[in-house]
Formats: C-alpha cells, structure tokens, sequence
C-alpha cells in the first residue's frame, strides 16, 4: 500500500468488518461483490464493487501476499446478487475471476485492484455503480458496507451485508499514523472512529459511499463510489485491535488512484449502454 516505511504488506494488513452497523438493503447496494478464498479449512472473506457489468474495484491485499506474490485466481470466487452471506447460503452461485489488475506505484503498493470477471453480469437487478469524482471534506456524510464479522473478539462473518456511517478525519492523528497521508483527496481517505462504529475483518476492499442524485430519475437518490476499505491502525499500538474505537482507519480514494484508467471504465460504459 502506499504509506510510510512502517507499512504492513499485503497479507499483514488481514480483512476488515462492520462493527456496530446495520443490515443493509440489497436494493440499495446492488452493485455489491462478496469475494471467499478457500485454502483447507480457512476461507478469506473480501467485499467489492462492480463498476461494470465484468469489473469490480476491491483491496489489492485481497488477492495477493505482496507485490509479485499474488494468491492462486482459481482459489477466490465472486458472488453477486445478494445481500445474504455466501459463507452461509449455498445456493449462491459462484463466479470464476478472469484478471486481477493491480496499480501500484513502482515498489510501493496501492491497495485497490480492479477484478475482471470471465462471465459478464447478466442481471437486471445488479447496477454498477458509479465513481464519485467531487471535493472530498470532513463532513461528507459517507457510508461503508461489508460482510465481514461484526464483533472485535470473534472472527465469525456476518449472515447479512452491513452498512455503517463513517466520520472522516483530517486531524494529525492522520499522518502520525499512515506517514503517507495528505489529504483526503489524495491516495488515503482518513477516518477516525466513533462509538466503536467502523469497518474491520472481512469487509476489506468494501465500498466506501456517499448519496447522489440519480441522473436517470430526479425523484431518487443512489450511491456512487468514494472508496474501498483498506486497513486500520490502534492508537495504542499493533497489540490492539485494529478497527473501531482508538483506531485510525484508511480507506482507498478510488477515483484519486483510478485517475488514469477512469477514461477506459468510462469507455467500457458507454460501449455496455449502446
């Protein structure tokens, strides 16, 4: 990820979860990925995006250990088309992935990775959704989904996708933490928790959202993408928890580290809609 000589890699910085959120509405989320990797006993859970009817934007230490060190693309499947766990629900069909494109700069690594699918979505009921290309301030009123686990002591997923409100930061506690940071218009989005409300396990490369007018019908709001979620850091030190309260947690600025490849998803959209 992009930060300072402190960094985690990849497989350090572990999935993130909703805690304290509520359930969330497959209707308003229908553009929603659950990622599973099953190694032995163990699965890995991850939350995604589509911004296509064949591309998701997810956490890049979601299909890798570090850079050059990527997991098995057999081994992850996708599953869309629900707001239910497909840790729980069987019957949700899983979806093959077909290229994992990463954007890191040189030997630093950017958490975000765009998942291409190897079976184009073909389902009314699933929107990508769009990219959120205003000002980013403190007083956005941002929201972030996932399924990953919903407590901080155990490590079980949740059987529903949850939703959560963010507080954005831009204290100093935002570069003490991540030297990396700027700004929240940069690469890093900061947040500073509160009332233990956050995202952690599981929730990792979950979308980070915000409410927009719907361009196709004036009466409704829909979401549009500000960012994924990335990882978390404790005031108190690595021996602490890493998510909710006295925790600083990062999330990616999608549009800031797409910048140079909006213009191809643009593309892409307007070639699905002809």
């Amino acid at each position: 990820m992009v930060s300072g000589k402190d960094s985690k890699t990849s497989d350090e910085l572990g999935n993130l979860r909703i805690l304290h959120g509520d359930r969330a509405n497959f209707k308003d989320f229908p553009f929603i990925v659950q990622f599973m990797q099953k190694n032995g006993d163990k699965t890995r859970i991850c939350t995604g995006s589509l911004i296509t009817s064949s591309h998701i934007i997810t956490a890049a230490h979601c299909f890798r250990k570090s850079i050059g060190e990527n997991y098995p693309l057999e081994s992850i499947k996708a599953y869309y088309g629900s707001d239910r766990s497909a840790f729980y629900n069987k019957d949700i069909i899983p979806h093959n992935l077909s290229k994992v494109i990463f954007f890191d700069k040189g030997k630093e690594e950017v958490d975000i990775a765009v998942v291409i699918l190897e079976k184009k979505v073909d389902d009314p009921r699933i929107i990508p959704i769009s990219l959120y290309k205003e000002a980013i301030t403190d007083d956005l009123d941002l929201t972030v989904a996932g399924f990953g686990t919903t407590s901080s002591t155990e490590i079980i997923p949740s059987s529903f996708l949850k939703k959560v409100k963010v507080n954005l930061s831009s204290s100093s506690n935002c570069k003490k933490f991540e030297p990396s940071w700027t700004n929240n218009n940069g690469i890093l989005i900061c947040s500073e928790p509160k009332e233990n409300k956050d995202a952690c396990e599981g929730d990792s490369g979950g979308p980070l959202v915000i409410l927009v007018d719907d361009p196709n019908n004036k009466n409704k709001k829909i979401y549009a993408l500000v960012g994924t979620v990335s990882f978390g850091l404790s005031k108190k030190g690595p021996a602490f928890g890493q998510c909710g309260k006295d925790t600083v947690s990062y999330y990616i600025n999608a549009n800031s580290a797409l910048k140079s490849f909006i213009k191809i998803f643009n593309q892409i959209g307007k070639r699905e809609a002809r």
